[in-house]
């Protein structure tokens, strides 16, 4: 095996439909635009983030890369991020908006507090702050 350096790391997710979800992200989920692509004509591909400074690849920041589905698709599995003590305001912002949510806010035994959202097309992302490290 090679012993490499991760520079950096992105998810990528398929969407349905990719104007609809850019417009989901950033009006009810409060992430940030970061690009599409292409330049020109229909938009197909882009980059969202939340967190931080967009410019920011740290952990403090995180970027998911969106892409218009080219076939039928099921999402699978989801998207675990870590956040700091302001999961409540985080859950309640989130309640305001009427997410839907598959995973209500609650404490765990491995000492998490987590709750789950989905997006258009179903795609899961799971927030989590270790209630026992702060």
């Amino acid at each position: 095996m090679v012993n490499i350096e991760i520079v950096d790391f992105e998810t990528v997710i398929e969407v349905s439909n990719f104007e609809k979800s850019v417009k989901y992200y950033t009006e009810v989920l409060g992430f940030n635009l970061d690009w599409t692509w292409p330049d020109e004509g229909k938009k197909v591909h882009g980059s969202i983030s939340i967190g931080g400074d967009s410019n920011d690849h740290s952990k403090k920041h995180m970027h998911v890369q969106i892409s218009q589905a080219e076939h039928d698709f099921s999402p699978s599995g989801w998207l675990y991020i870590r956040i700091g003590s302001e999961i409540d305001q985080l859950y309640e912002y989130y309640k305001a908006r009427n997410v839907k949510f598959t995973q209500d806010l609650d404490n765990y035994p491995w000492q998490m507090r987590e709750f789950t959202i989905q997006d258009l097309d179903g795609n899961n992302f799971r927030f989590a702050y270790n209630y026992l490290e702060h």
